[in-house]
């Protein structure tokens, strides 16, 4: 049982080469099989050579560890991959020549 005060760690997965025809319902329902499934989405755009990307959300890392090692390489009709989702920190534009506009 969580404590007062215990943070519950939700773990995200990443899935590379959905199949065309999946909906994030049958994304759910095939990660549920394997663990709790908090959340799942796949992306609408292609993801470079016309491949679709989604995302699951996990209630902890043993489940998120337990699905990756169970479904990545996992077949439908094509071979998906699972792995850890990573983030990168948030990207800062500089608009170049920017500086030199405001000293003339």
């Amino acid at each position: 049982m969580k404590q007062l005060g215990e943070r519950r760690s939700v773990e995200t997965v990443f899935v590379y080469n959905i199949l065309n025809s999946m909906h994030w319902k049958g994304l759910w329902v095939l990660f549920g099989y394997h663990g709790y499934v908090v959340d799942a989405f796949i992306q609408s755009k292609r993801y470079r050579i016309a491949k679709r990307i989604g995302f699951v959300r996990l209630s902890n890392e043993k489940v998120a560890l337990r699905v990756i090692i169970r479904l990545n390489g996992f077949f439908l009709e094509k071979r998906i991959k699972v792995k850890m989702a990573s983030y990168r920190s948030k990207r800062k534009s500089l608009r170049i020549g920017s500086d030199q506009n405001d000293k003339e």
